[in-house]
C-alpha cells in the first residue's frame, strides 16, 4: 500500500502539532477532569495561526500558548521549555521586518568608467569625480590594481547624534515586539561605526594605490612623448597622462602597452610635423611664387588643408597648441579661430537677427552732422546668450568679428561680454584663453592697410 507523505512544513506547524500532541498525551488525566480535546485543539491551532501571521509578536504567541495550558495540572512544566522556542522563532520572524543599524544610510553608488580622451565613449558617472578605475571599455580589469571597494566613503555619525538614533532603534524594535533597550542599540551602533571607519581606511587604501599605479602609466606615457618631443607643453603632457592611464585599463600586457604609447607618442610627432611642414598662410609674398608653381591657395583651401592636419590634436582639445602653430605658418588671431572652430550655422542665424549699428544724422543736406548715438548693449548680450546654449564652446573672437560687421566696435563688444559675464555667464577655459585676445582691438592702423594689401592677416 502507498502512503502520501505531508509536504515540508514551517517549524511553527511542527512546534504546534508537538505543542498539542504532548498536552493530549502527558496529560490525560487533565483532560479526563473535563478539557475537551476540541477547545485544546482550537488553542494550539490559533497559536500556528499566530505563529505564521507577520503582525504578531513574541508576546502575542506567549500568551496564547499560556492560555492553551491554562487549567491544565503541569503544563507549565512543558511551557517552559517550548516557550522560548516560540519566542525565538517569533523574534526571528519578526525583525525581518525591522531595520538593522545603519540601514537608512546612502549605500555606495556602483562604480563607473570615467570619461575618456582617445575615442573611448563616456559613460554616466555614478562614483566620485576622479575616483581612478582600472576597467577599461570591454569592462575587463586592467593593470593597476582592481577595486575592491565601491570608492565611497561611509559618513559617520557624530557623537551627538548616536545618543537619538540609538533611542529611535530602540522605540522602533520595541514598538516591532522585539524589546531593546537604548543602551543596546547605541552598542550596536558603535559596532557599525568601527566597521564604517575600518571600510573608510580600506577606500583610502585603494585610492593610494590605484592613483600610484596610474601616476606610474601616465609618466611612462609622457616619457614616451618626450623621446620624440621634448619642447611638448604641460596641455600635451596632461593629455598623454591620460592616455597613459587609459592604457593601463585596457588588459594589455606590458609589451603591448609600452608599443602602444610609443606608437601614440609617435603619430603625435608626425601630427606636429605635418602641420609645419604645410605651406604658410596665403599672403600677397608668396602668391606669385605659388601661382607661377601651381601650388597657390587661398585661404578657404589653405584652410582645409591644416585643418585636416590638426584634428588629431583638435579632438584631443588641444586648441592652444593648435593656435601655436598656426601662428608660426602666419595666420591671425581670426584666422585661426575659422581654422580650429568656426562659428556654426545656428550662431550665425542667430547674429544676422540681431539689427546693424548706424549712426544718425542730425540736420539736413550739407549742414547735416552725423551722431554717433552709443548702441544698446542688450542686442548683443541676448544674442550671445543664445549662441551659448547652442554652442557653449563657441569662439568669442569670431563672434567678435560677426558683430563687427554688423557696425558694433570691439569696445562695445567687450562690455556686452563683461556684463554678461559679471551676471554669471560661465565661460569654457578656451573661451577664457581668448579673453586675453578681446583686450585689444584687433588690428591698430598701420595692421588695418597692411591686412588690406594681404601682407598680415586679422
Amino acid at each position: 500500500m502507498t502512503s502520501i507523505l505531508p509536504p515540508q512544513r514551517s517549524s511553527w506547524d511542527v512546534i504546534g502539532d508537538l505543542l498539542g500532541q504532548n498536552l493530549q498525551q502527558s496529560l490525560p488525566g487533565a483532560i479526563q477532569q473535563g478539557y475537551n480535546r476540541g477547545q485544546l485543539k482550537n488553542s494550539i491551532d490559533e497559536i500556528s495561526r499566530l505563529s505564521k501571521s507577520p503582525e504578531s509578536s513574541p508576546l502575542d504567541i506567549m500568551l496564547s500558548a499560556m492560555k492553551a495550558g491554562a487549567g491544565i495540572p503541569g503544563s507549565e512544566r512543558y511551557l517552559g521549555q517550548i516557550i522560548p522556542e516560540l519566542m525565538k522563532v517569533a523574534e526571528a520572524n519578526k525583525s525581518q521586518k525591522v531595520r538593522l543599524p545603519g540601514e537608512e544610510s546612502t549605500q555606495p553608488a556602483q562604480r563607473n568608467n570615467l570619461p575618456n580622451f582617445l575615442n573611448q565613449p563616456t559613460q554616466a558617472q555614478t562614483q566620485p569625480e576622479f575616483f581612478p578605475t582600472n576597467v577599461g571599455p570591454q569592462g575587463g580589469p586592467g593593470q593597476v590594481p582592481q577595486e575592491a571597494t565601491a570608492g565611497i566613503k561611509q559618513p559617520l555619525f557624530t557623537v551627538t547624534e548616536l545618543i537619538p538614533k540609538a533611542k529611535e532603534l530602540a522605540a522602533e524594535r520595541t514598538s516591532a515586539g522585539i524589546p531593546t533597550t537604548a543602551k543596546e542599540a547605541l552598542q550596536e551602533l558603535k559596532e557599525l561605526e568601527s566597521e564604517k571607519k575600518e571600510y573608510n581606511k580600506e577606500v583610502d587604501k585603494e585610492l593610494q594605490q590605484r592613483t600610484a599605479g596610474q601616476k606610474t602609466y601616465g609618466q611612462r606615457a609622457v616619457d614616451e612623448l618626450k623621446k620624440l618631443y621634448p619642447e611638448a607643453s604641460s596641455e600635451v603632457e596632461t593629455i598623454f597622462q591620460k592616455i597613459g592611464e587609459d592604457a593601463s585599463k585596457q588588459g594589455k600586457s606590458e609589451a603591448e602597452i609600452n608599443h602602444y604609447l610609443a606608437n601614440e607618442a609617435k603619430k603625435f610627432k608626425n601630427t606636429i610635423a605635418n602641420v609645419r611642414n604645410d605651406m604658410d598662410a596665403p599672403r600677397l609674398y608668396n602668391a606669385i611664387t605659388r601661382g607661377i608653381s601651381g601650388t597657390y591657395k587661398n585661404f578657404e583651401q589653405a584652410g582645409a588643408d591644416v585643418r585636416k592636419h590638426l584634428e588629431p590634436l583638435i579632438d584631443l582639445g588641444l586648441y592652444d597648441t593648435a593656435r601655436n602653430l598656426l601662428s608660426e605658418k602666419g595666420y591671425g588671431p581670426e584666422e585661426r579661430e575659422m581654422i580650429i572652430h568656426p562659428l556654426g550655422t545656428e550662431a550665425k542665424a542667430i547674429i544676422n537677427q540681431v539689427p546693424k549699428y548706424k549712426s544718425f544724422l542730425i540736420g539736413t543736406g550739407q549742414f547735416g552732422v552725423s551722431a554717433n548715438v552709443p548702441p544698446s548693449l542688450d542686442d548683443i548680450k541676448s544674442a550671445l546668450t543664445k549662441i551659448k546654449d547652442t554652442d557653449p564652446n563657441f569662439s568669442l573672437v569670431l563672434a567678435r568679428k560677426a558683430f563687427e560687421d554688423k557696425g558694433y566696435d570691439w569696445r562695445t563688444f567687450k562690455d556686452a561680454l563683461n556684463d554678461l559675464t559679471t551676471q554669471g555667464l560661465e565661460l569654457t577655459d578656451d573661451q577664457r584663453t581668448q579673453m586675453g585676445i578681446l583686450n585689444e582691438p584687433p588690428l591698430n592702423k598701420l595692421g588695418e592697410i597692411l591686412q588690406g594689401i594681404n601682407l598680415i592677416g586679422r
